[in-house]
C-alpha cells in the first residue's frame, strides 16, 4: 500500500528530574503553545548541538531553575513519539539539588519554580497538574530505579 507519511525532525531533548536537598521535586512552570495552558515539568530543553545529554541536563537544570547538583544518574532514553518524531528524549535525576545564582532564562522564557515535597507529587500527577508525558516518564523512572526516594 502506498501512502504519504510525515515525520519532524527534531533535536534530541533532556529532561531533569531535581530533587533538592531538603527532599522536594523542583518543577518549571511555563505556558504551552500547543496546549494554550500553563503546565508543571520537570525541567529541560534541547540539546545543542556538540553537547552530550549530560552537558546539556546540567545547563538545563541551571538555566531553567537556578539549581545545580553534583549528583546526576542517567534515567535511559526514549522515543517520545517515534510515529511521527525522530529525536529521542534523555533522561536524568539530579539529587541534593542547590541553589547556583538564579535562573538564567532564554529570552522567550517565562518560567517559574515550584518545589514539591516528594510525598505530595503523586497528588500533582493524580489531579492533572503534572501532565506532560516527559515529565511523566521521568517521574515514572525515578519511582522504578529508585525506590527508596519514595516517588
Amino acid at each position: 500500500i502506498e501512502a504519504d507519511f510525515y515525520s519532524i525532525q527534531c533535536s534530541d531533548w533532556v529532561n531533569i528530574v531535581p530533587i533538592t536537598d531538603d527532599g522536594k521535586i523542583i518543577l518549571v512552570e511555563q505556558f504551552r503553545h500547543g496546549i494554550q495552558d500553563i503546565t508543571f515539568e520537570v525541567p529541560g530543553g534541547i540539546i545543542a548541538k556538540g553537547k552530550t545529554p549530560l552537558e546539556a541536563a546540567l545547563d538545563e537544570l541551571e538555566e531553567e531553575t537556578g539549581h545545580s547538583s553534583a549528583e546526576f544518574h542517567s534515567l535511559g532514553a526514549f522515543h517520545p513519539n517515534p510515529a511521527i518524531q525522530t529525536n529521542l528524549a534523555h533522561l536524568f535525576l539530579a539529587k541534593n539539588c542547590r541553589p547556583a545564582g538564579g535562573q538564567r532564562l532564554d529570552e522567550l522564557e517565562d518560567i517559574e519554580i515550584h518545589t514539591v515535597p516528594i510525598n505530595e507529587i503523586g497528588k500533582w500527577v493524580d489531579d492533572g497538574r503534572v501532565s506532560h508525558c516527559l515529565s511523566l516518564a521521568a517521574l515514572y523512572q525515578v519511582r522504578n530505579r529508585f525506590p527508596e526516594i519514595g516517588i
